[in-house]
This record gives C-alpha cells, sequence and structure tokens, in this order.
C-alpha cells in the first residue's frame, strides 16, 4: 500500500550535535535494509538553531522516503514488470521519475515501446512471436488500465469549467461561517462575470493581473486581495484533485493594484468626552466603556455573557479562551482584565450582557451593537476614519503613551499569541495586564448611566 504521509520528525541530541529523526515507516524498511529510522545531522548543539534547521532537515528525510515509498506503487511495480519483460537493456532508474504524473508514465511507455516491438519478434518463430506478444501485451494493458483513468482525468479538466470546480469545492469545504461562505460565492460569481466562464486549466497568471487589474479600478487592494484569495481556494482544491498540476494564481504580486486600506483614526480626550456626556442608552454607554477600557474587537464585546466574567484572586477579567467563543484567530483566545470602573457595573450581571444586540447565523452580534454605537458617534463627528473600532486604537495609543510595552499592549488586544497556543509561554501575567490598562484615566466615564 502507498503510504501519504510519514511520521512526524523529532531533534535528538546524539555525540554533541541535534539530529532530525524520522522513523521509518514498517513497510519500508526493505528498502533501507531494515533500519527503523533516517536522521540527519543539523551540524549545531544549540537547540534553537538546530529547531530552524529542522524543517529543511525533514524535508531531505521525506524526500528518501518518498522515493522508497513509490515503489510500492501499482504503477512501479507494473512498470518493472513490463521492462523485465522484454528484457530491455535500457534500464530506466523508475525511482527518479514522477509516476503519479500520467504523462511521465506515457512518456516513459513511448520510450520502451521500441524495445517491446522488438523482443515480440523472438527468435523469428511464430511461435516464439506468438508467446512474446501475449507476454508484453499483458503487462502493458496492465499499465494501460491504471494510467489510462489519469489521463481521462487530464482531459476531463481541459473542459472542466470554473463554475463547476467552484460548485464542487462549495460542497466539499467545511464552512466555518455563511458569511465567508456567502463571500466566497460573491468572488466566484464576480470572476466568472469579469473573465468568463473559463476551464480551469485555462486560467493562467495572466488571466490573474488581468483580473486583479479590472477590480483595482474600484476596489481597495485589501479587498482584491481577499477577492482573488476566494477563486485561489477553488484551485488549490482542484490542484490537489489532480485536474491541474499548479494552482496558478498562488504568489501573484498585488501590492500595486488597488488603493491602499487607509488606517482608522484614533479618538482625541475631547472627542471622548464629547461622545460620553451624551445621553447614551445604558447598553450602548455600558458597551462603549468596555471597548475604550479593554481594547476588545465589537464583535468580542457585544457576545459578552456574565459567565466570561471571571475572578483569578482580586483580579476581574473577561475571559475569551473558551472552545466555543467566536474570534478573530489565536492570538483572540485571551484573558482580558476589567478595570473597577468598569466592573462595578457588570459585577452582579446575569446572562448576556448585551441582549438586545441579536446574534445572527454566524453566531456574531456586531452588526446590531456597531449600528447603535455608530449612531452617537456621528453626533460626534462625520470624520470617516473615526468609528467603533477606532476605540480600540485609542486604547493602544493611551497604553502607549503610558508606557507600556508592545508585548504587553498586543497581548491585551489580541495581536500577540493567546492565552491557549503559547508555544513559548502563555505571555504577561493577568496581573501584568491589568495593572497595564489601569494606568490609563478615563475621565470621560465618570457620568453616570441616566
Amino acid at each position: 500500500m502507498v503510504l501519504t504521509q510519514y511520521p512526524a520528525a523529532t531533534l535528538s541530541f546524539q555525540k554533541g550535535k541535534y539530529y532530525a529523526v524520522v522513523t521509518i515507516p514498517e513497510p519500508l524498511r526493505e528498502y533501507f535494509k531494515g533500519r527503523k529510522q533516517l536522521k540527519r545531522s543539523t551540524g549545531t548543539s544549540d537547540r534553537k538553531l538546530a529547531e530552524q534547521k529542522l524543517h529543511r532537515k525533514t524535508s531531505e528525510i521525506y524526500g528518501e522516503l518518498e522515493k522508497a515509498n513509490q515503489k510500492l506503487s501499482p504503477i512501479y511495480v507494473a512498470l518493472r514488470s513490463y521492462i523485465e519483460t522484454i528484457g530491455t537493456s535500457d534500464i530506466l532508474n523508475l525511482s527518479t521519475k514522477n509516476l503519479a504524473d500520467p504523462l511521465v508514465v506515457e512518456d516513459i511507455l513511448f520510450q520502451l515501446r521500441r524495445d517491446a516491438t522488438e523482443s515480440k519478434r523472438g527468435d523469428g518463430s511464430d511461435d516464439a512471436r506468438f508467446h512474446a506478444e501475449v507476454r508484453i501485451e499483458a503487462v502493458e494493458d496492465a499499465i494501460n488500465r491504471l494510467n489510462s483513468p489519469k489521463l481521462a482525468q487530464i482531459e476531463k479538466s481541459k473542459k472542466k469549467k470554473f463554475s463547476d470546480a467552484a460548485a464542487e469545492y462549495l460542497v466539499s469545504n467545511s464552512w466555518g461561517r455563511d458569511k465567508t461562505k456567502a463571500a466566497a460565492q460573491k468572488a466566484w460569481s464576480e470572476f466568472i462575470e469579469i473573465m468568463g466562464d473559463l476551464p480551469v486549466s485555462s486560467i493562467t497568471k495572466p488571466v490573474g493581473y488581468k483580473y486583479a487589474k479590472k477590480l483595482a479600478e474600484t476596489l481597495a487592494n485589501k479587498t482584491i486581495k481577499n477577492r482573488i484569495g476566494y477563486v485561489s481556494q477553488v484551485l488549490i482544491f482542484n490542484e490537489k484533485e489532480g485536474f491541474i498540476d499548479i494552482n496558478p494564481l498562488k504568489g501573484l504580486e498585488l501590492n500595486r493594484y488597488g488603493k491602499k486600506s487607509e488606517r482608522y483614526r484614533s479618538f482625541t480626550t475631547d472627542q471622548l468626552h464629547e461622545l460620553f456626556k451624551q445621553d447614551l442608552p445604558k447598553d450602548v454607554r455600558l458597551l462603549l466603556s468596555v471597548l475604550v477600557t479593554t481594547g476588545m474587537r465589537i464583535d468580542e464585546a457585544a457576545l459578552l455573557t456574565s459567565d466570561d466574567i471571571k475572578i483569578d484572586g482580586v483580579i476581574p477579567f473577561f475571559d475569551l479562551t473558551a472552545s466555543d467563543k467566536v474570534i478573530k484567530n489565536i492570538g483572540s483566545a485571551r484573558q482580558v482584565p476589567i478595570t473597577p470602573e468598569i466592573f462595578t457595573n457588570i459585577g452582579t450581571a446575569t446572562g448576556r450582557l448585551f441582549p438586545r444586540f441579536k446574534v445572527d447565523a454566524d453566531g456574531k452580534a456586531q452588526s446590531g451593537a456597531s449600528k447603535a454605537c455608530m449612531t452617537f458617534i456621528r453626533k460626534v463627528t462625520n470624520d470617516r476614519k473615526l468609528v467603533v473600532h477606532s476605540l480600540r486604537g485609542t486604547l493602544k495609543d493611551k497604553l502607549r503613551d503610558a508606557g507600556v510595552q508592545k508585548e504587553i499592549n498586543d497581548f491585551i488586544t489580541g495581536h500577540g499569541s493567546s492565552d491557549v497556543a503559547g508555544s513559548y509561554g502563555s505571555g504577561p501575567s493577568l496581573k501584568v495586564r491589568y495593572e497595564a490598562l489601569c494606568k490609563v484615566d478615563h475621565p470621560w466615564l465618570e457620568r453616570k448611566a441616566p
């Protein structure tokens, strides 16, 4: 049986050096004289340097395993049988050939068929010629039975339209969010509308650049990259399925297409006073207060419940590390301290803190929450670069001005690692984060809610 994956590599300290070590799968050991492991020296006794070299050394080992693994494939066995049957003196080194590529196999057969024709002649007698033909044609038929379906798949891919490829990917992919699924479908429809429903095999890098140029007439650079990314996902799927050799949209240089994204501004002190002195609804006031004191994203804050409020010793915090939490990325799984001015308002809360903002099909509540907050932000400023998300940048600025280290600043706002994924520890302690947040004064919050 052909192996589809190999054991992970480990580092082993031997004779003063670190070695990358991979266990040889049992079916392959006969090709390595019964050995159980392959190893490559990293050439260093420094573990950090060894870890940096581990990937390259592992790739070298996997290359050796792949050559041996290929000898287990039915097409390799069939070709070896064919070569032995015709008795050719020009033996091909099959282990160096990519026998997963049906076109490579066809090329090998083309090279061998001349020798096969000579072999069929035998010693010139009809009987010898007949028996030679029977033996040789049988083994060649075996190769064709293995290779023909792959060749047919290549032919099929030449005719396969992008719309069909996208439809297949749509049902095969596990979509985490309905919003993401809808965005992908929109991008695919747009690609077909602009470029036509091209055969997958006809999509090339020039096609990708032409599409990017057209999108750049109206869209920002970040949006263009996202749209092309969705198209690229379909091509990656077809690459894995063997319909195309390589995803042509991989590695496109897109930085010069479309307008650069504009960064949101932070609120000034005067603007914050103006914002919070309004007669804000109680939930909007609390939500804005949470955002400006924690730097949380609005989709994180809008979903908070009383179960997320926890206390470690004397430090209250929002716990965003639960497995069912809807978070942007792994760095967002963190514990965010709650400052005193906020905890006094939520310490006895039950259920969702902001139940007015409905949860959508993707498990998010940011749409209604953002709309409610923007109503009052727009009463303070019409600057399009000042939005709810600006409160996040506002806190980051104030933490920096208070002398808080960047690592702590980033960890608090979810721009660092996380409290659940730290390969190098869990980052600054909760106490350090709490003290950092308490360094920022929020005089605009002193006004009581109506």
